[in-house]
């Protein structure tokens, strides 16, 4: 408990001083003064990378947290395995990976660690493109809508789900957001079902495009049979199935329409809408995916792909506040809020179980 909380308080502090070094200089897009503009880079870069660094050490050194992680710790590959899955498209990458990492360091912790780079490298790099000075809030947010803690459960997803938010936006032509799915797919087959989403997102946010998602949302269910036997759950496991057509939590369905409330609530939505129109549109999408998803557990993972984007859309918020004092009340109710759902939906395993390994245990 202890560990995790500690590494929270350190996101926060260390995000803190990289958000008032970026307040006091203005935006690096904004900066006109160079020595300032240097400044900015230099502080902000360097908390930027630390803060890199503390997520993929706590990923990467972590010890049987999450469900899966024996299965990736343990696993060894040999190079017929590997063709054999690129052959077969059985989600290759996560072997080639497991192959080249155990020839160089033959250890399970090895693999875990790579595998917390890559993923945690990818969302850096996604939160890159579209931070502008928040990285506090994004982070804290990351943690509290559990998208962190996912890569320890959901290894090959997280990762896909990382590569997609790196390599995806609104400016990503048809094609481009083709080849990301085709190579995400070689990571986890649940991506290719990203490709239609991805596609509506880039839409502009219109009464056509509510009535495009609502609707969709109302005709995926009767996809759900084929989406279980593509990721290959048979009705013959029975452990399976329960795990497919478990229900969540009902609150995980207000929580994810609740970003969506604060959109309500501005005076200039057309040039908030405009300006953040992929992210407005991930959100939209995710909350209805939810409420699509809401009676099977295995099928709600598919909201990963896109919960991530609500860290990156709610700090966009601050822009409009009159004062540094309402700014604050904002965040600090809504970092609130997203803990305590956190904390008792998402993150009591992780709080009261986290645990390092060390090189050499297998």
């Amino acid at each position: 408990m202890i560990k995790y909380y500690l590494f929270i308080i350190i996101i926060f502090f260390i995000g803190e001083i990289a958000q008032n070094h970026n307040r006091k200089y203005h935006s690096i897009y904004n900066a006109t003064n160079r020595k300032n503009n240097y400044s900015y880079k230099n502080v902000y870069g360097l908390a930027y990378g630390f803060l890199m660094l503390s997520f993929v050490f706590m990923s990467g050194f972590r010890y049987y947290v999450g469900t899966d992680y024996g299965a990736y710790y343990k696993a060894v590959y040999t190079w017929e395995n590997v063709k054999e899955s690129f052959i077969n498209f059985d989600e290759p990458i996560i072997k080639l990976i497991t192959y080249l990492v155990r020839n160089i360091v033959n250890d399970g912790l090895a693999v875990i660690f790579v595998l917390a780079l890559l993923t945690v490298g990818l969302c850096f790099y996604g939160i890159s493109k579209y931070d502008e000075g928040h990285l506090s809030d994004t982070l804290l947010l990351y943690i509290f809508l559990g998208v962190f803690g996912f890569s320890f459960n959901g290894v090959r997803q997280a990762l896909a789900v990382a590569f997609i938010f790196a390599f995806s936006g609104k400016k990503n032509s048809t094609l481009k957001n083709v080849i990301i799915i085709l190579f995400a797919f070689l990571i986890h087959k649940s991506a290719l079902f990203v490709l239609p989403i991805l596609i509506i997102a880039r839409r502009k946010i219109d009464t056509k495009q509510v009535i495009i998602i609502i609707v969709s949302a109302f005709v995926v269910p009767f996809f759900f049979d084929r989406f279980y036997s593509f990721m290959g759950v048979s009705s013959l496991n029975l452990e399976a199935m329960e795990y497919a057509t478990h229900a969540i939590n009902p609150i995980r369905v207000i929580v994810s329409f609740a970003p969506l409330v604060l959109l309500l609530l501005l005076k200039n939505k057309r040039i908030f809408l405009d300006k953040y129109n992929f992210l407005v549109n991930m959100v939209f999408i995710n909350a209805m995916l939810t409420v699509t998803t809401a009676n099977s557990a295995l099928l709600n993972r598919m909201v990963q792909y896109t919960c991530i984007y609500i860290s990156l859309y709610i700090p966009k918020y601050k822009q409009y506040m009159k004062t540094r004092n309402d700014e604050l009340l904002f965040m600090g109710i809504i970092l609130i809020l997203y803990f305590a759902f956190w904390k008792y939906e998402l993150g009591s395993d992780f709080i009261f179980q986290f645990g390092f390994g060390h090189w050499g245990e297998y």
